[in-house]
């Protein structure tokens, strides 16, 4: 079996996880970049070379308004911050992540809310992800202080890419963004994208 055709079982995978899921949304926003240039909008690089996956938006000098829903508030002109994290190769197109923080913050509040995690997984054509138990998925800053503490027990969170661009080692894309209470589609479809590329290798081996 072909990585090609394992991509129909993903897409699978995914249409019936969404279907099946259901979570409290902690927090969401959608792509800032539509309507904008995207040469100077890119959210995230990843690094083929380094193996690394990065973050950012700025307020002001990025195109488009980041905003950021979190329970019943609305942050707009927010700004986005997430230090490199690393990836190590599973198969072709799948990474798993090492630890990381994404913060959001605007220029009264400088951290209304940071996401954390201790791993999770990269599909470079979909996004990256993480959910608890395994990836230890934790919700901070002033804004979920309001929320029930129930909702933020098992933390899960997805960038889903789009305008993925491919420049040498070098992936730039924009994305939208989901955290809530219990595993969303993407991570679902993660893990099942991930056993899917598995075993395919294991079937090329015999």
């Amino acid at each position: 079996m072909s990585y090609l055709k394992v991509a129909p079982f993903a897409l699978l995978v995914m249409a019936g996880s969404s279907a099946m899921a259901q979570s409290f949304t902690v927090a969401t926003f959608s792509d800032p970049t539509v309507g904008q240039a995207f040469a100077s909008s890119s959210l995230f690089t990843f690094n083929h070379t380094t193996s690394q996956l990065t973050g950012s938006w700025i307020d002001g000098t990025s195109s488009g308004n980041l905003t950021v829903t979190v329970g019943s508030t609305t942050f707009t002109n927010s700004s986005f911050s997430m230090a490199p994290v690393s990836a190590t190769a599973v198969v072709a197109g799948l990474y798993s992540l090492g630890a990381g923080s994404a913060k959001f913050s605007t220029a009264t509040d400088p951290d209304y809310l940071t996401i954390s995690w201790n791993s999770g997984f990269l599909v470079t054509a979909f996004g990256f992800g993480s959910t608890s138990p395994a990836g230890s998925v934790t919700f901070g800053g002033s804004s979920v202080a309001s929320l029930p503490a129930s909702t933020l027990s098992q933390g899960s969170f997805n960038f889903g890419f789009g305008n993925v661009q491919n420049s040498g080692n070098t992936q730039t894309s924009t994305a939208s963004f989901t955290a809530s209470a219990v595993p969303e589609p993407f991570t679902i479809a993660v893990l099942g994208l991930g056993a899917a590329l598995a075993l395919t290798q294991r079937r090329k081996t015999r």
